[in-house]
């Protein structure tokens, strides 16, 4: 059983027989925007335990915070806490996949496979989220069949360069995350809200620092913070997202920079002879609508962001669609 295979399958067996709030799957893809370069395709499969209280010290979700109280934003009694498993698989091309050669002077093929576990802890105005990632990079990512496989569903020009792929490299580390709401005011049947984000990633794929601001309106809004839970961001938007009674939707915006220190692309790609290097500051924006009927979510969302690498100028955009099933 190859890898990605074994932890799909492990998150599937664990939503089916565990108690959950959450299950989403969301899928990127720069389609939206008539692009195929860069950052070009992404799909991720999130599961998000039950939320629970201090009052339950048998509670796994509780033994795991009372483990890790020494952390800031863990530990406080007014906090919900549960736990979460994200796996997602990204992948990274250049422009013109019409070639079978290196490009050195672009972009070269790459593919992650990714899995972490984290703990959330969910205020009425905050969430903190640590989460510990493992996965690969490479063949074993299963980036290069998935490629294939979409562009064969969208009848779009195969890729042909992925025999070209950056080696497999296995990979560990850890990731966090704070998100603060500054303002929430209800006007009427409309909610509004604004907030702040900061965190962090030390693994094998990057290491950066991460800042940003969000805003949102919306009717009947769930009680997560962070509204970016279809973007390519923390799955700590999860939290808080549990059953909603009615119907509701919402509307929301954000903008983000990332200080990279470390970058895969960069040092893989070195190595095989391209000519690779990270930017040290990536600015973002992200705007997009969620629609809420029942215990089901659908978010489409969509991604603009300046280049990871200084060999290429062009800008990073795709869409994001998400589907989601509030237990």
């Amino acid at each position: 059983m190859t890898l990605r295979l074994a932890i799909v399958t492990g998150l599937l067996l664990l939503a089916a027989h565990g108690r959950a709030d959450v299950l989403a799957l969301t899928w990127d893809n720069d389609l939206f925007f008539r692009m195929d370069a860069n950052y070009t395709n992404g799909v991720r499969l999130s599961w998000l335990g039950e939320e629970r209280l201090k009052s339950c010290p048998r509670c796994a979700a509780i033994r795991v915070a009372d483990k890790l109280s020494f952390l800031p934003g863990v530990g406080r009694e007014d906090a919900h806490y549960a736990i979460g498993i994200n796996v997602e698989q990204l992948m990274m091309t250049p422009q013109d996949i019409s070639l079978s050669t290196p490009q050195y002077n672009d972009i070269p093929y790459a593919g992650v496979l990714l899995a972490d576990m984290g703990l959330y802890a969910r205020t009425k105005d905050s969430v903190t989220a640590y989460r510990l990632v493992v996965g690969t990079t490479g063949p074993d990512s299963g980036a290069e069949q998935t490629q294939k496989m979409v562009h064969r569903w969208t009848l779009s020009e195969p890729p042909r360069g992925w025999q070209n792929q950056l080696p497999g490299k296995p990979i560990a580390g850890v990731a966090a995350v704070h998100a603060r709401l500054l303002h929430n005011a209800a006007h009427g049947s409309l909610t509004r809200q604004a907030g702040f984000a900061v965190g962090g990633r030390a693994d094998g794929w990057m290491g950066k620092l991460s800042a940003g601001v969000f805003a949102r309106i919306g009717d009947n809004l769930p009680g997560n913070i962070l509204p970016d839970y279809a973007g390519n961001g923390s799955s700590a938007s999860l939290a808080g997202l549990g059953p909603v009674d009615g119907n509701g939707w919402s509307l929301f915006a954000g903008l983000s920079s990332d200080a990279i220190g470390w970058n895969y692309l960069e040092h893989e790609g070195r190595r095989a002879g391209y000519n690779v290097e990270t930017e040290d500051l990536v600015g973002a924006g992200i705007i997009g609508g969620s629609l809420q009927r029942g215990r089901f979510t659908t978010v489409m969302s969509f991604y603009h962001s300046t280049s990871y690498t200084r060999s290429s100028n062009r800008f990073i955009s795709f869409g994001t669609v998400a589907f989601l099933w509030q237990y």
